[in-house]
């Protein structure tokens, strides 16, 4: 049996085609109305936010609308843990299902361990982001790999009780508002081929305020160490500064270099 939960904003348009999607395989769900951030207040903000930490990691103040995002994502964390089954399913709004979803899902179950905080992507645009080495075949005409730098997105997903269990122990919002600053103690995974598909129309969320200029004196600051004695207590210590900092930047660079020699 999948236990699926479903956010959506309280009078989305976009989520029927998910729905549809959903009761034509015949699989069971929850819907959890998504926090729309143009409601959030100033207090809750301060409640809801570590700003410091949520800032060290962007280079950018949050905006309310992603801010809800993560809100609405916890929201459901602190819900699914009551569960009794060890796999949660979360899908956002904007998802539709390809074919035999439930029957691949309950593959990926099967194959992936239980005992260990782990999330894998059922749709990913960071790819180019997981290693090869790590693929493994299931038997039907599916793969796993595991992520080499933490991935964006998180429009479709599978998250154990260990993960739930982790995520569930901050009350604030550290980080990204895809994967927060407890992400740096889970593994990640993703699937291929993908189980669902993100159109992204109609997002309220936007693009991140970063330009190009601020984004490299960052990666600048990272790497001579400035950026970890100055942020140092929002990542709580080197091992998830470097997983959370370091290796992303590690692994862009290895991606770019090895798309440079390809076009040659």
């Amino acid at each position: 049996m999948l236990d699926v939960y479903v956010i959506a904003l309280k009078d989305s348009d976009r989520v029927k085609n998910l729905e549809s999607d959903l009761r034509k395989q015949h699989i069971r769900f929850s819907r959890f109305d998504a926090i729309d951030g143009r409601n959030i207040t100033n207090v809750e903000l301060s409640e809801m936010l570590d700003s410091r930490a949520t800032f060290a990691r962007l280079g950018y103040t949050i905006s309310t609308s992603r801010l809800a995002c993560a809100i609405s994502h916890q929201r459901v964390y602190s819900e699914a843990s009551k569960s009794e089954d060890e796999w949660i399913i979360i899908l956002e709004e904007d998802v539709s299902l390809l074919p035999d979803f439930k029957d691949k899902a309950c593959s990926l179950m099967s194959a992936l361990d239980a005992n260990k905080p782990v999330i894998c992507q059922l749709f990913s645009r960071g790819d180019r982001f997981v290693s090869k080495r790590s693929k493994l075949e299931l038997d039907n005409n599916q793969y796993l790999f595991e992520f080499n730098t933490l991935p964006g997105q998180t429009a479709a997903y599978l998250i154990n009780k260990r993960a739930l269990e982790i995520a569930n122990q901050y009350s604030k919002i550290s980080g990204p508002p895809d994967w927060p600053n407890w992400s740096s103690e889970v593994t990640y995974f993703a699937t291929y081929p993908y189980l669902a598909i993100e159109s992204g129309v109609g997002s309220v969320i936007g693009s991140p305020p970063l330009r190009r200029r601020s984004y490299w004196l960052r990666n600048i600051s990272k790497i001579l160490g400035y950026h970890f004695f100055k942020y140092r207590k929002s990542y709580g210590n080197f091992t998830a500064y470097f997983r959370l900092e370091i290796k992303p930047l590690i692994n862009r660079y290895r991606w770019k270099r090895s798309e440079e020699h390809t076009s040659e």
